[in-house]
């Protein structure tokens, strides 16, 4: 596949659906990316373009996905600190518990509708996987006050959340809550593999724009070291 006159940013490339299951020409590259081991593509970038390069004005919805979910990360680190469950401790205050997870919960809509406004790949693979964790926790978040909307966003109840039982919001928000190392994993990939197909998308771009007349994309994904790599 050569780059010619192009009016849309390679990353709605990358992003496109794709109604095949398994790896092929047909898949998308963000597709790739996700199905298989991510390293692999971007070191072949880095042999065949070398160092990445240049950026986009086109691709800030991208860029926003990234910095979302490295903001929900933060926030999680944040629920991690024992300061804020530590009932015992004289530096105890409820409302810097509530202040986290209130935190969380706005870092983790944004997340939600940045993934939604990319759509396709991403929206289909960690949307669909963040709604699932938090369908599977629905009725313990709403114990404590918060409640997972249809849009899969979380709502809190101010005054039910302040007068939960702290051990259940722990349970709930606490550095060992399988939904928050669930939540914590996802925002991850997301990050990761956005910020990967941005790697790609500046790499493609400064290669084009450096007067270089075509350049083989099918070839930096399906090229001669392929099955070499990784």
């Amino acid at each position: 596949m050569n780059i010619t006159n192009q009016t849309s940013t390679l990353l709605d490339m990358l992003n496109s659906s794709s109604s095949s299951s398994k790896t092929s020409k047909s898949d998308s590259y963000v597709d790739i990316l996700i199905q298989n081991n991510n390293l692999r593509y971007q070191q072949r970038m880095k042999e065949v373009l070398g160092t990445n390069v240049g950026s986009s004005s086109k691709d800030a919805e991208y860029e926003k996905t990234a910095g979302a979910a490295a903001n929900l990360n933060k926030a999680i680190e944040a629920l991690s600190d024992t300061s804020i469950w530590n009932t015992d401790s004289k530096d105890y205050s409820s409302d810097s518990t509530y202040d986290a997870i209130a935190n969380f919960v706005s870092s983790y809509n944004t997340l939600l509708s940045k993934i939604d406004s990319v759509g396709s790949t991403i929206k289909n693979t960690y949307g669909t996987r963040l709604n699932d964790l938090t369908d599977k926790n629905k009725e313990a978040l709403e114990a404590i006050g918060i409640t997972v909307e249809s849009d899969g966003k979380l709502k809190i109840d101010s005054d039910k959340l302040k007068q939960a039982d702290i051990s259940e919001v722990k349970k709930i928000f606490g550095s060992d809550s399988e939904f928050i190392k669930g939540v914590k994993e996802q925002s991850e990939e997301v990050n990761n593999i956005v910020s990967q197909a941005l790697s790609i998308q500046k790499s493609l771009s400064s290669l084009y724009n450096s007067s270089s007349s075509s350049v083989d994309v099918s070839e930096l994904l399906y090229g001669s070291s392929y099955d070499s790599i990784g």
